[in-house]
């Protein structure tokens, strides 16, 4: 019989944990190409600032130090997103269509971005002021990555099952009549010939 969490079905949740994400990489998507959008185009600060040092000494720190590095950063995320948006695609299409192969694409690139994204994780952790909130935050992230991850990997457990026993995710009670009368057939030998009830008194 096919998984259930909370109500719903293993392959229910993995559409749902593919909408979530492709809306959020849309999401992202929008802000950052809005943010990169203001960075870029705004010289005329980057100039004010790099000629003045002394009257914009917090905007010359940032332009000093943090300019070339917020830029990185943000073409990073840019490209993390611009990536998993189709990856994403490809969890909602295998969710749908069942397809092994599609689901397996989807947890090695899940798997893969959780491992290389966790160096990063831990140097915005040491670096923020308030450690506890970083970490709250951090670890719901990655418990609910994990949890992505587990039931992607559930769904590929279970349509491995029903492949090598389809019967065990039947749900119609027809074809289970059906499949039962396959498994218990009855006796195949012609039925005895019908005693007459009258035929012991004459009444010709």
């Amino acid at each position: 019989m096919a998984k259930k969490v909370c109500c719903c079905r293993i392959a229910t949740w993995s559409m749902i944990i593919a909408w979530i994400k492709i809306i959020f990489h849309v999401v992202y998507i929008i802000l950052l190409t809005l943010s990169l959008m203001g960075i870029l185009g705004d010289e005329n600060l980057r100039t004010n600032v790099r000629d003045n040092p002394g009257k914009y000494p917090e905007y010359y720190k940032v332009l000093e130090y943090a300019y070339e590095y917020l830029l990185f950063y943000l073409f990073c995320l840019m490209g993390y997103n611009i990536l998993g948006l189709p990856l994403n695609i490809v969890l909602l299409r295998g969710a749908l269509q069942r397809n092994e192969r599609k689901l397996t694409i989807w947890m090695y690139y899940s798997l893969s971005s959780m491992i290389i994204m966790f160096p990063y994780v831990m140097f915005r952790l040491i670096s923020k002021e308030s450690i506890t909130n970083s970490a709250i935050r951090l670890t719901m992230n990655y418990l609910f990555e994990s949890f992505c991850l587990w039931g992607v990997w559930a769904l590929l457990k279970e349509i491995k099952m029903e492949k090598e026993d389809p019967q065990c995710f039947t749900f119609s009670p027809t074809v289970m009549m059906i499949n039962e009368a396959e498994e218990n057939p009855r006796d195949p030998s012609p039925l005895p010939p019908r005693k007459d009830p009258f035929a012991e008194y004459n009444l010709t």
